[in-house]
């Protein structure tokens, strides 16, 4: 008989209480009985964030009040919904209900955001980043990048551009 299973026979509470010590400290935490949008904190940490975990909070679906209340900053209400392929009063109705938004919304969302943060960082304000996305721009091939963000695909471009613009690259 192997030796750590006759110490467990010999010792049946002392193995119990192991155990119960090594299952406390596995447990998960207890879920809190907080609304959804106090719980959802979809842009912590972003400049930290991998591509992976952006994925991961894209496929759980993003809570659109909180979402709504984090890009009206940046975007008027129809151009999100327009970025988002809905209309305004869709999008209204899911802000209301704080209804979650589908993996591809989500995305967009979350990429807009990260965009957002390091346009602001670039430009130094919205508003002037907003301007940029409207005039054609050199590294996007005079393509218009406000044009772009209507894919994620697009969005991507124009983060890449603005990355580059940020290293001192003409963009």
């Amino acid at each position: 008989m192997d030796k750590s299973l006759d110490i467990v026979a010999k010792c049946p509470y002392i193995c119990f209480d192991i155990f119960i010590q090594m299952k406390k400290k596995k447990s998960p935490p207890a879920k809190s009985k907080t609304s959804p949008e106090k719980k959802l904190k979809p842009y912590a940490n972003l400049e930290e964030s991998t591509e992976m975990d952006m994925v991961m909070e894209a496929r759980v679906g993003l809570y659109s009040r909180p979402a709504y209340n984090q890009m009206v900053n940046y975007i008027d209400k129809n151009r999100m919904a327009e970025l988002l392929h809905m209309s305004g009063k869709t999008l209204d109705r899911y802000k209301a209900a704080n209804k979650k938004l589908n993996p591809q919304e989500s995305e967009i969302v979350l990429k807009l955001e990260k965009l957002y943060k390091i346009g602001i960082e670039v430009f130094g304000n919205a508003k002037e980043f907003n301007e940029w996305l409207l005039k054609p721009s050199y590294g996007l091939y005079q393509k218009i990048p406000n044009e772009l963000m209507l894919t994620s695909a697009g969005i991507d471009l124009v983060y890449e551009a603005v990355s580059r613009i940020a290293w001192g690259d003409i963009s």
